[in-house]
């Protein structure tokens, strides 16, 4: 090709999981809330004035930006607002690792490799425990920065929050960013950090614990210099990051804690129940504080035990590599009935049978 950009050769672009159009999927895959958004986010939409989408919407996303530093105890200049948590991460990566280097976790969000190169910086990854946990103790090393989720993807494990306060105390002189895309999901979220350390960055998402995912919002908080940062590379490439539909649903999102809360108590009542009915099955599983749990059957191979789900109309995430994450399966917490579906067919179908199905 005449016009081949041999630099694009060295990027692995990201595989999202299956979205069909075919056929009516139990749909245990992306991670996606199985419950709607509030009805307060409904209502305001349907309110919404659409002659207004002639109309550019807010640059600065103004009125999200103070309804988030209210609800975390910031100050609106502390939020930083984009198109989906991937955008913000894009642009951090961008502002601040042109030609350095950031340490991440060897499995991880598989994102983080392809904005590191297309910034032009280095990485370097850090291998997991055999438990599959981040030892911060193996972080100690010559880096510009350090970025890990917690609770980790796809593992679902997370590290504690005092490790996660003494290290960033530690390596004071490293920008530390944490993506929290499923902090809701765990019993603490390290959000107090940002007015105690100007070398940390939270990021965050509406997609999982918001049910806002075909929205795209994301933000995060950080130091009001280093958010100063982020908006000059944002408004040099695209100064109109979230519309006004966006901007209105996570607004009133926000404002209904009781739904919110609501629905995290039930992924959370969920998880526990899931992982009893895998520990009564035999089957192996990764302990989790996200909305997933990774999966292994004693029986059969996760692609196997993938590929027979599928064929039973019921969908999960399957990772042939790297090899240490491809003996096991990914299940997104659904609701209770799904939850039941995919427990009462995998006690059906155990085994050989199952192999064969």
């Amino acid at each position: 090709m005449k016009f081949k950009n041999t630099f694009l050769d060295q990027l692995e672009p990201y595989s999202p999981g299956e979205q069909p159009k075919t056929k009516n999927y139990i749909k245990l895959n992306t991670n996606e809330n199985p419950f709607p958004p509030s009805k307060h986010v409904i209502n305001s939409l349907k309110k919404f004035d659409f002659n207004n989408i002639r109309k550019y919407p807010d640059p600065s996303s103004l009125k999200l930006k103070e309804v988030l530093g209210q609800k975390f105890n910031l100050s609106g200049d502390n939020v930083f607002v984009g198109n989906g948590s991937d955008e913000v991460l894009s642009l951090i990566f961008l502002a601040f690792f042109r030609g350095k280097k950031i340490l991440f976790p060897e499995i991880t969000y598989s994102f983080y490799s392809s904005f590191a190169k297309l910034a032009l910086g280095k990485f370097k990854t850090i291998p997991l425990e055999e438990d599959f946990s981040i030892n911060l103790e193996k972080y100690n090393k010559t880096a510009y920065g350090i970025i890990f989720p917690n609770p980790n993807a796809p593992t679902g494990i997370s590290i504690g929050y005092e490790k996660i306060k003494s290290f960033i105390r530690y390596h004071s002189d490293k920008l530390i960013i944490i993506d929290e895309a499923y902090a809701d999901f765990n019993s603490f979220n390290c959000i107090d950090l940002v007015k105690k350390f100007s070398n940390l960055i939270i990021v965050r998402t509406f997609s999982k614990s918001y049910s806002l995912a075909g929205l795209r919002i994301g933000f995060c908080l950080a130091n009001k210099s280093i958010i100063k940062q982020l908006l000059k590379v944002k408004n040099s490439f695209n100064s109109y990051p979230v519309d006004q539909l966006s901007e209105i649903a996570a607004i009133n999102a926000i404002k209904d804690d009781s739904y919110f809360n609501e629905i995290i108590k039930k992924i959370k009542k969920n998880r526990v129940w899931l992982e009893k009915k895998f520990t009564e099955m035999g089957y192996n599983f990764i302990k989790s504080d996200a909305n997933f749990i990774l999966l292994k059957s004693k029986k059969i191979s996760a692609k196997h035990l993938y590929l027979n789900l599928k064929s039973k109309g019921i969908l999960v995430r399957y990772f042939s590599k790297p090899k240490k994450l491809s003996s096991y399966i990914r299940i997104t917490i659904g609701s209770f009935i799904d939850c039941q579906k995919l427990v009462n067919f995998l006690k059906i179908n155990d085994g050989d049978d199952f192999e064969k199905s």
